[in-house]
Parts: C-alpha cells; structure tokens; sequence
C-alpha cells in the first residue's frame, strides 16, 4: 500500500499578506467610530458639493466665499430652528416622560377590558407603570447619561462638519486626493467608483431631508388637528423614523397610536388613518419627485443590512446601513463587470 502524503508549500509572502489582512479586519474594527465619522464627512461632502458649485457659478465668487457662505446659512439656520422648538421640545419631552406612569396605567385598564382580564400585555403595561413610578430616582442617572450622550453628539456633528469643510475647500478634492496617492493603474477605477457613489449619496441626503422635514410636518398637522398631546415630540420621532427605509413609517405611527389609544379608540383609529394618508402622500407625490436617483437596492438587501448594521453599531448603525449599502453596491458592480478592453 502506498504512503501518499500531501505536501502543502506556503509563501513567508502569503503569510505575511493574510497576516496584513486580519489586521485590517482588526484596525477597522477598533476604528469603527473614526471611520463611520469619516463616512459620514463624505456623505455631507456629497450632498453639498453641488449646492457649492451652483452658488459659485450663479454669484461667480470664489469657492471658499460660496463654501463659507453655505456653511453660514447652514448653521445659521440650524440654530434658528433649535431656538425656536427646543423650548417647547423640552416641555412636551418632559411632559410626555412625567405622564409614563398614567399611560400604562391606562394601557393596562384597555387591555385588561378588552382582553378579560388575563393577557400577557395587560401585565407588561401594569409592569411598567409600577416600575416608572418606583424609579423616579434612577432617572437622574438617566438625565446624566443623556447629556453625556448630547455632548458627544455635538462632538461628533462638529468634527463631521469641519472634516466636510476641508473636503469641500478644492474642487474635485476627493478625485485629486485619489490621483495623488494611488497607483496609476488604480486611479481611473477608483475616481468613477467615488463618483458614482458621491452622486448616490449626495441625491440619498438631499432627499432624506425633504421627506423627513414633509412627514414631520404633516404629522405635526394632522396631530393637532386630531387633539393629540405631544404632537412635537411624536411628529418628531416619525420624521426622523422616515431615515430607515419600510419599518420606519411603521416605527413612527406606534407611539402616536399608544397615546391616541389612551383616549379612546376612535382617535386611535384617527391616527392610523393620519400616517396612512402622510404615507400615501410621500409615496405617490414626494418620493416620485425627490427620490428619482433611487439607490437601486434590492428591498432584501437594505432589511439585512439594517439587520447588520444594528447588531454592529446600533442606531448610528440602522441609519447608516442603507448609504453603507449602497456604497458596497458600487464597488461590487464595479469590479464584478465585464472590463471593456481599450482598442
């Protein structure tokens, strides 16, 4: 019988090169915080690198006065609104916390009506009510941790912001920042993949704007028509929800019709036929109109992706995981079709 063996013969370079690539995996990684600020520099870069170029042309002023000029109206504006609605945010906020226990108390009282006396969401709510009223304590460590959370948000928009300033000072500063430093060969195909993808997410941002702003404030109406308290704050949490793509709209009717629910069921119903018609709206009139330059996702693709992208980084991740998306996309596609061979 023969002794067969089988001789396997690696490289020092194959060793080293997969020794290079776990510790990529692993630096990207640990790094995840820089990098997701640095993507998000280059989605703001995107979105405004058009506005730039417009102001530029039309006022014929140099890019920096136009760049600076964007900014100030930006910021401005920013401030304009958190004056205006912080206030009146804060009080319905405050408000809406205080009133917790009343409302499960109240959700505990429904459902036991409706459900006889005996079901498990019965005894959540009547859970919850207790334990709101109970830990009134523990929400001073909770407004603690808030303004940690808001001080390191604002740390975060402002090095977001000063790091697009600086991308936006040199036009096409991405594209000569790519001809610079990668190899020749890889220029060319490197340039269209950026430009391709500062195309899609400048289009994805400027959109997002304007539907989240139309579905707030159609909220905002349609909320105070109908009588229901917090409508600032629930109008709010369903604009920002209108970020992630099938589940938001849902996500932000929900506390809308818990707390119409607490009144009665009528109004309840009132709601669901309130986010009905705001969603028919931007389905039929905005989306059309602002959304033309669609990412062109696979509706399976964008749901795992947001799967992903909440296991790995949590909310930042769920509103980020349709731009991650599309930029793996563009890549995929661009390496992945057929190479036109030059004559």
């Amino acid at each position: 019988m023969n002794d067969k063996r089988l001789t396997i013969d690696i490289s020092f370079r194959t060793l080293v090169t997969i020794a290079a690539a776990l510790l990529g995996f692993y630096l990207v990684y640990r790094l995840r915080a820089i990098i997701l600020l640095i993507f998000l520099a280059l989605i703001v870069t995107a979105a405004l690198d058009p506005l730039v170029v417009t102001v530029k042309k039309r006022l014929r002023i140099p890019r920096l006065a136009a760049l600076v000029g964007i900014y100030t109206l930006l910021i401005s504006g920013i401030a304009f609104l958190v004056a205006i609605l912080l206030n009146p945010l804060t009080t319905e906020f405050d408000q809406f916390i205080s009133s917790l226990p009343s409302f499960f108390s109240k959700m505990s009282q429904f459902l036991e009506q409706v459900g006889g006396g005996s079901n498990f969401l019965s005894q959540g709510f009547s859970n919850s009510a207790q334990s709101f009223s109970r830990e009134g304590i523990g929400l001073a460590d909770g407004v603690i941790n808030t303004a940690i959370s808001v001080i390191s948000g604002l740390a975060a928009v402002i090095t977001v912001l000063v790091l697009s300033f600086y991308l936006l000072l040199e036009e096409n500063g991405i594209k000569n920042a790519l001809n610079s430093y990668l190899p020749v060969p890889w220029r060319k195909t490197a340039v269209h993949i950026a430009t391709t993808i500062s195309q899609k997410m400048g289009g994805w941002v400027r959109g997002q704007i304007v539907l989240c702003l139309a579905v707030g404030m159609s909220s905002y109406i349609g909320l105070l028509i109908l009588g229901i308290p917090y409508a600032l704050v629930l109008a709010l949490f369903a604009g920002l929800m209108e970020v992630i793509p099938f589940i938001g709209p849902f996500l932000g009717l929900i506390p809308a019709f818990l707390v119409a629910l607490t009144f009665s069921p009528a109004k309840a119903m009132a709601v669901i036929v309130l986010y009905f018609l705001v969603q028919q709206l931007e389905n039929h009139v905005l989306v059309p109109q602002v959304m033309r330059r669609a990412l062109g996702l696979h509706p399976a693709i964008v749901m795992i992706s947001i799967l992903i992208g909440g296991k790995l980084l949590g909310l930042a991740g769920v509103l980020l995981a349709t731009p991650l998306a599309a930029t793996m996309s563009v890549i995929i596609n661009d390496f992945t079709k057929p190479k036109r061979t030059e004559p």
